[in-house]
């Protein structure tokens, strides 16, 4: 799989300065290399292999709701390579007596965030993972909610809002009430 070309990033970026008719303002002499930098640093994930993660034997137990609530994220809107930035609440109960170390659900969120997507993708990436990784009938609620830079500084220009998503795998109606009280009292 290719990796991220920083040489080529610089280029671009020197592109877009000159054609926005600002490439030779000194504030700018650096930009190219640093923006090059952030992008392979963020963009890191882009194209690496699915993260290898270990499951946690669960034994004697009768395994309840797990929630992890205001996860933090950044990611790049993949239409418009602006910003958008949120919190993942995950709750789940896994089919299985194993679970996913906690850091390991914050490694999924990160990996699937520090890419070009969309929020509704971003939230069902994450839910196809875990689900993949604890069982296929591992019940599961995601909330995203996230500032959208894309609808803050282009289009409506509509600052401060917060654009809510959700989605769930193998949950009734009753589970997932149950799962977004769970994350309003947490």
């Amino acid at each position: 799989m290719s990796k991220i070309q920083k040489d080529e990033i610089v280029i671009a970026i020197k592109n877009l300065l000159k054609a926005l008719r600002i490439d030779e303002l000194q504030e700018f002499a650096s930009t190219p290399e640093l923006v090059s930098e952030f992008y392979s640093g963020f963009l890191a994930f882009l194209h690496e292999p699915p993260l290898d993660l270990p499951l946690y034997p669960v034994t004697n137990a009768h395994l309840e709701n797990i929630v992890l609530r205001k996860i933090p994220f950044y990611s790049l809107c993949s239409h418009h390579l602006l910003p958008f930035f949120g919190t993942v609440s995950i709750v789940y109960r896994p089919d299985k007596d194993c679970v996913l170390g906690f850091s390991g659900i914050v490694r999924i969120v990160r990996y699937f965030s520090q890419r070009p997507t969309i929020q509704e993708v971003l939230a069902n990436k994450i839910a196809d993972d875990i689900l993949h990784r604890i069982g296929n009938n591992t019940l599961i609620y995601i909330e995203i909610n996230a500032r959208q830079l894309c609808v803050e500084m282009r289009g409506v220009r509509v600052g401060g809002m917060d654009i809510f998503c959700s989605t769930s795998r193998n949950a009734s109606s009753d589970w997932i009430q149950l799962a977004k009280a769970t994350l309003a009292t947490v």
